[in-house]
């Protein structure tokens, strides 16, 4: 199911002002590693390095598939190919892009180890995209 239609523009300063916050307390965020990033450009084929000058946080403990691997940004892009049918370039161009944007629902994510399609994830950020609980 393609989610593009909860998906919309912001201001730098509007997309500034949301944050990965539950309770008053920080959440799970943190940098996306190193090789997961390495594992999304060679599913993406892109060259080596080409999405290592973005910044890239993802709720790395919020989700633990059944089939015990941990969901990551992986799986997040694996999922965007498969159930949302985007194109790779689409894909690309939103970790690459330079447009403000957000998305206030949850999205489903696929284990990319078992194929379950039942992850619910709702906080991840790149540099100028982000999922959020509650956007402004």
């Amino acid at each position: 199911m393609s989610y593009y239609y909860l998906i919309k523009s912001m201001t730098e300063d509007g997309f500034g002002e949301l944050r990965f916050v539950d309770n008053g307390q920080e959440s799970g965020i943190s940098p996306v590693k190193a090789s997961d990033i390495e594992a999304i450009e060679r599913l993406l084929d892109v060259r080596p390095g080409a999405l290592t000058s973005s910044a890239y946080f993802f709720e790395s403990d919020a989700c633990i598939c059944s089939c015990q691997n941990k969901i990551t940004m992986f799986d997040f892009v694996f999922s965007l190919l498969v159930d949302a049918a985007y194109s790779k370039p689409l894909v690309l161009q939103g970790l690459l892009g330079t447009k403000f944007i957000s998305q206030e629902a949850p999205r489903n994510i696929r284990c990319s180890s078992c194929g379950r399609n039942d992850q619910h994830m709702s906080k991840y950020k790149i540099s100028y995209y982000g999922c959020y609980d509650n956007a402004a």
